[in-house]
C-alpha cells in the first residue's frame, strides 16, 4: 500500500459535551506532572529566623521583608519548626511544546525543551509554527502561540504573578483565589488587565491592545483613565488613539462536519457566520488546549492543516471580528485514522 492510498482514509468527528482527554500521548511531547512542591521552600528547624535565611536564600540580610511578605509572616522572630516557607520567587515549568521557542538568559539565548524551568526577569520567545504552554506557581497555565514574546516579570511566593506581553497573544487560565489577596496581571505598554480567576486571551500587535473573557471576570486598568470590567462573553480593543471599544464576543462558528485528508493536508471548514472577518482552527491533544499542535487561520473559513498525523484530537474553531477580537469557542472531537479507502 503506497503512502498516499494510506492517507486516503477514515475521518470520524463527533461534537462532545463535557468530555475529558483521550489519548493524550499523541502527537507533540507533553508534561503532565506540576512543579515540585519542594522547590523553593525550605523547611523551618530551630533556630531559624527570617534574617538567616534572607542571608542564605537572597543573599543579604536585608532582604528578609521579601520572605516576611511571601509567606505572611507576623513576627520574623518566631518561625514555627517544622512549617515550609516559600524562600524564592519561583519559576514557570515548561508544559507543552510544538514547534521553536527559546529564553534569552544573562548567558544568551537557550532553546526551551518540555520540563525545563524559566524564571522571573527572562525573556521568551516563539517562532512561526509554534506553540509554548507553561505553569506557573500559582497553577495558572499560559499558552504562548506562534511569533510572540514575553517576560515573567513576577512570580512571586505572595501569589502575585505578572507577565508583560512584548508582541503577540497569550491565552491565560487562573484558577479561583476565592479568599485570596492574589492577583494574576498581564501587561503591555501602557495598560495592566488583572484577574483572580478566569480564562481569557490578550494579544498586541498593529492593531493595539485586544481581549476576550471566556470564564470569569477581567479588569482592565489603562494609564491616566478608569478601570473597565469585563465579563465572560465580553471583550474589547484598545486603539492607538487610547479610546477602548467594548463589544460582544461572537458566538461559537459550526464547524462542517466532513473532514477529508490528502496526501500532506487535512481538510475541514466552516459556516460563514454574520460579522466574522476570519475564523481560527486549532488541534490540541487535551481539551483545555494546552497542547496545541496545529493551528490555521482562515478569511473564508476552508482550512488546510498540514502534517496531522494519526489520532485523537481536540478541535476548537471561534470566529473574529472586524476588531481582530476572537469570539467564543466551538469544541469537538477528531477521531483521525490512517487505512484502506
Amino acid at each position: 500500500m503506497s503512502l498516499r492510498g494510506l492517507l486516503r482514509g477514515r475521518i470520524t468527528a463527533a461534537i462532545l459535551l463535557g468530555y475529558g482527554a483521550l489519548w493524550p500521548g499523541l502527537g507533540g511531547e507533553v508534561i503532565a506532572e506540576t512543579p515540585s512542591e519542594e522547590a523553593g521552600q525550605h523547611i523551618v528547624e530551630p533556630g531559624d529566623t527570617l534574617w538567616s535565611l534572607a542571608e542564605h536564600y537572597l543573599g543579604s540580610v536585608l532582604e528578609w521583608p521579601r520572605l516576611q511578605e511571601w509567606n505572611r509572616v507576623e513576627s520574623p522572630y518566631h518561625l514555627r519548626p517544622g512549617t515550609s516557607l516559600v524562600v524564592e520567587e519561583g519559576s514557570a515549568t515548561v508544559m507543552h511544546l510544538d514547534g521553536r521557542a527559546w529564553v534569552t538568559t544573562p548567558e544568551g539565548e537557550q532553546p526551551l525543551h518540555p520540563g525545563m524551568r524559566v524564571r522571573v526577569g527572562q525573556l521568551l520567545e516563539t517562532a512561526t509554527h509554534t506553540f509554548l504552554s507553561l505553569q506557573l506557581p500559582d497553577d495558572s497555565r499560559i499558552v504562548l502561540p506562534s511569533s510572540s514574546r514575553l517576560i515573567l516579570a513576577e512570580l512571586g511566593g505572595g501569589e502575585r504573578v505578572r507577565i508583560e506581553l512584548l508582541d503577540g497573544e497569550v491565552e491565560s487560565r487562573v484558577p479561583s483565589r476565592e479568599g485570596s489577596d492574589g492577583r494574576f496581571e498581564v501587561m503591555v505598554p501602557g495598560v495592566t488587565i488583572g484577574v483572580r480567576g478566569t480564562h481569557f486571551r490578550v494579544g498586541s500587535g498593529k492593531q493595539g491592545l485586544v481581549t476576550g473573557v471566556l470564564e470569569g471576570r477581567v479588569e482592565v486598568l489603562m494609564d491616566g483613565q478608569g478601570a473597565i470590567d469585563l465579563a465572560a462573553g465580553q471583550g474589547g480593543r484598545l486603539g492607538q488613539d487610547g479610546h477602548f471599544e467594548q463589544v460582544v464576543l461572537l458566538p461559537p462558528p459550526l464547524l462542517v462536519s466532513s473532514w477529508r485528508g490528502t496526501e500532506d493536508f487535512l481538510e475541514t471548514r466552516v459556516e460563514p457566520m454574520e460579522g466574522a472577518h476570519a475564523y481560527r482552527l486549532q488541534l490540541a491533544q487535551d481539551p483545555q488546549f494546552v497542547s496545541i499542535v496545529r493551528e490555521g487561520v482562515s478569511e473564508s473559513g476552508e482550512f488546510r492543516l498540514p502534517g496531522v498525523g494519526e489520532g485523537a484530537y481536540h478541535v476548537r474553531v471561534t470566529a473574529i471580528d472586524a476588531l481582530g477580537i476572537e469570539g467564543q469557542p466551538r469544541h469537538s472531537v477528531l477521531f483521525y485514522r490512517l487505512g484502506e479507502p
